[in-house]
């Protein structure tokens, strides 16, 4: 093929157009795939601190039963003071089922003691 016919078949105008159904199923397909909705990732973003900070605390405890091994008896003797005088509260919350509002509202004082302990500890 010599430059001559080259330019005469590029310089002419001729449409292109696309296959009958070509732009439709091109269309359908698009669609389709716009309808479906993206896939839900694990949300690592939002989990990574909170466990960090489980980490951090778990150590924390476990730091602090082995360096004061007083303290833990210090401990034990006010829990058992202290159950004496919770046992019968428990036992009435049994016998109405609130058994885990009370669990639930125990964790929750327990986690803000935890906080204010280390707070104290910071400042």
């Amino acid at each position: 093929m010599n430059p001559e016919e080259f330019d005469r078949i590029l310089l002419r105008e001729e449409e292109i157009e696309p296959a009958a159904g070509f732009l439709h199923s091109v269309m359908t397909a698009v669609r389709n795939e716009n309808d479906v909705p993206p896939r839900l990732r694990f949300p690592w973003v939002c989990i990574l601190p909170q466990l960090v900070v489980w980490c951090v605390a778990l150590a924390w405890v476990v730091i602090d039963t082995t360096q004061l091994p007083d303290r833990m008896t210090r401990f034990s003797t006010f829990l058992g003071a202290w159950s004496d005088s919770i046992a019968p509260i428990l036992m009435k919350a049994d016998a109405i089922g609130a058994g885990w509002v009370l669990l639930a509202l125990s964790s929750t004082l327990l986690c803000l003691q935890l906080t204010r302990r280390l707070a104290g500890r910071i400042t």
